[in-house]
């Protein structure tokens, strides 16, 4: 997995694959690396970082862009792990250099609608915060389904004083390629006439780029009567929330992806497919189960 691009509200999308910016800790786009940096846990073994594979990509886009990890420099008082449930995570702390009396910050990175939902304000480009408005938010929300469009996932980052009144700083765009022999397993499944669906905690757009490199469909229809909520045969954890466990099993019949869910809607696809009579498999990428970068594929096929 590998940081390709970044995005600040003022500067907005540049490349770090292709020729990327060299930032100083005085440039605002810093901050968005700033943050990957301390809600992170990837730990460096002779030059390489090891961990979890998004943290790891946060870790190595540093380098990148000319920074230096500045963990031994935070005293980190407090933290929310990652959550499959709140697909977001944060510290809480303050760097040993910084003058008595600054209060704590915390500094949180995640998925885009949880992280907006917390920032008031955004960085601009000269380091001033200026109002997060309707308008900002719903700019931000475009470049990150652009950038999702393209199959990166996006982690959003943020930071402030009070917690649930953050400034937004920007977010950062990682490729995640499937794994070589994947599209192949899943022509010859479909080919034996078992129907493959892919689950993931990704947004929809992304995970409508990656299905469709794997060669899933993405074309259909709800498999309900009424056709809302599956757009191109895609379904996402909130919409499965609004559903009863029958309205479920009533409209996964035209659903390929299963977008933005959690181990509780795994469950309930899961369970859906059985009430309709479907002998159910499930395999994974070898991610952890709370890593924003696993995902799920399960094949079913129904008794005659």
């Amino acid at each position: 997995m590998t940081v390709t691009k970044a995005y600040s509200v003022d500067q907005g999308v540049f490349d770090l694959d292709h020729g990327p910016p060299m930032l100083t800790p005085d440039d605002s786009r810093s901050k968005i690396f700033l943050v990957g940096n301390l809600c992170n846990h990837a730990h460096s073994d002779k030059g390489k970082y090891h961990g979890q594979a998004t943290e790891v990509a946060l870790m190595n886009a540093l380098a990148t862009v000319g920074l230096s990890d500045q963990r031994p420099f935070f005293q980190r008082k407090a933290e929310v792990a990652f959550s499959s449930e709140h697909k977001s995570q944060s510290v809480t702390g303050a760097f040993s250099h910084a003058p008595a009396g600054t209060p704590d910050m915390t500094y949180l990175s995640g998925a885009l609608e949880p992280v907006l939902a917390r920032c008031r304000t955004y960085l601009r480009m000269d380091g001033t915060a200026a109002p997060l408005d309707p308008g900002v938010a719903k700019l931000v929300a475009s470049k990150a389904h652009d950038l999702s469009a393209l199959g990166l996932r996006v982690v959003s980052m943020a930071y402030g004083v009070d917690p649930d009144a953050l400034t937004f700083a920007g977010f950062q765009g990682m490729m995640d390629p499937p794994r070589p022999g994947v599209a192949d397993a899943i022509s010859k499944l479909s080919a034996g006439g078992i129907h493959v669906v892919m689950i993931t905690g990704d947004s929809e757009p992304t995970a409508v780029a990656i299905a469709r490199q794997l060669g899933i469909r993405t074309t259909g229809g709800a498999g309900g009567a009424s056709g809302s909520g599956s757009r191109a045969g895609v379904l996402t954890g909130k919409e499965i929330d609004l559903l009863s466990q029958r309205q479920l099993a009533d409209r996964i019949g035209g659903v390929t992806v299963f977008a933005r869910t959690t181990p509780r809607h795994k469950m309930a696809i899961i369970e859906a497919y059985q009430s309709r009579g479907a002998v159910v498999a499930m395999t994974g990428d070898g991610g952890a189960s709370s890593s924003p970068s696993s995902f799920f594929l399960l094949a079913s096929s129904t008794h005659n």
